[in-house]
């Protein structure tokens, strides 16, 4: 099951993962603060936490350039 929370603007990364790795221990639910492009956190119902990175990626051949993420099949732009 997903569900969607919008934080108020402003609210500091440090600030968003108090309130997630709390909210995760209380419920014994596992969450993830998404934020796109750049990094994923991911809390575990016993109080740990990973994240994965989204690093640009570009490979170069003799007619393309392609843009993307490492370790992630989505937003590859081709220029050639």
């Amino acid at each position: 099951m997903y569900c969607h929370h919008k934080f108020e603007q402003g609210t500091k990364e440090e600030e968003a993962v108090k309130i997630v790795r709390v909210h995760s221990l209380k419920s014994g639910g596992r969450f993830c603060i998404n934020i796109p492009s750049l990094k994923s956190i991911w809390f575990e119902p016993d109080g740990s936490f990973h994240v994965d990175l989204y690093e640009p990626s570009l490979e170069l051949t003799r007619c393309w350039a392609t843009f993307g993420r490492t370790s992630h099949g989505i937003g590859l732009t081709r220029i050639g």
